[in-house]
């Protein structure tokens, strides 16, 4: 099993999705970056004090204040994406 990480312990920002059968999900951002001008979070799912150790990508933009998030629907984009995150990841380690 994965070890969950304290969110006390980590200076991250959230912000709460209603999911498809109307419950309410917070998400811990982990990381963002962009792909062809368009801009996109890593996330993970919080539960109480614990950050999952599972991450999901979502699009997002902003309107004035308000932050929109989107998702990738298009498999072409997930993956273009995918790959500019593990290549972002691959060069940090370097």
């Amino acid at each position: 099993m994965a070890h969950e990480h304290e969110l006390e312990m980590l200076d991250v920002e959230t912000f709460t999705l209603t999911m498809d059968d109307d419950t309410e999900q917070e998400f811990a951002i982990m990381d963002e970056f962009e792909v062809a001008g368009k801009s996109y979070y890593v996330v993970s799912e919080v539960n109480g004090e614990e950050i999952s150790p599972d991450v999901f990508v979502f699009g997002y933009h902003m309107e004035g204040d308000d932050l929109y998030i989107d998702n990738i629907d298009d498999d072409e984009e997930y993956e273009k994406v995918a790959a500019a995150y593990d290549a972002l990841c691959e060069a940090e380690e370097e």
